[in-house]
This record gives structure tokens, sequence and C-alpha cells, in this order.
């Protein structure tokens, strides 16, 4: 294993420890949470791979995480519409 994996492995876990010992006006909601963890995870690969010239590799795997994390997105935006739905029944009285 070479110098620039174990530079790429210290950056994202320097950036993993910041991000949960960091001040948070608030704590982040689990979906930030993980898009805090993905982007420490793709900042150590950068430094890994950017420094090897193997960007092409990096931007595949930076793929792999937008997708999961539009899948994430996309099934967290169709329980929130599912439950305020069934709020605005159970309000009204409706049972349909």
């Amino acid at each position: 294993m070479t110098l620039n994996f174990w530079a790429g492995l210290g950056a994202s876990s320097a950036l993993l420890a910041i991000a949960h010992w960091f001040p948070w006006p608030r704590k982040p909601r689990r979906i930030e949470a993980y898009a805090i963890g993905l982007t420490a995870l793709l900042i150590g690969q950068a430094v890994w791979l950017g420094t090897t010239g193997q960007w092409a590799l990096w931007l595949h795997l930076a793929l792999f995480c937008a997708v999961g994390g539009a899948v994430v997105s996309g099934g967290y935006a169709i329980d929130y519409v599912l439950n305020l739905r069934a709020q605005l029944k159970a309000r009204d009285g409706r049972d349909e």
C-alpha cells in the first residue's frame, strides 16, 4: 500500500472524527449525516486516487455514491408524502 492510500485513509478518518465532534447548531438529520459521511469518504478517496492520477476511477465511485444518495433521498421523499397524506386524512376524518 502506498503513501497516497494512507494519506487518503487518514483524510477520511480525520474528516469523520471532526464531523462527529463538530459543534453543529443542531444535530444533523439522518440523511444529512449520511451525506456528511459519504463526502468525507469521497474526499479521502480523492486524495488517494487523485494523487495517483486515477480520476476516472474516483468519478465512477462518486457516481455510485450519487446514485445511492438519490435513491435514499427519493425513499425519504416518498415516505414524507405518504405520511403527510395519512396525517391529512386522519385530521379530516376521511378513510379513503
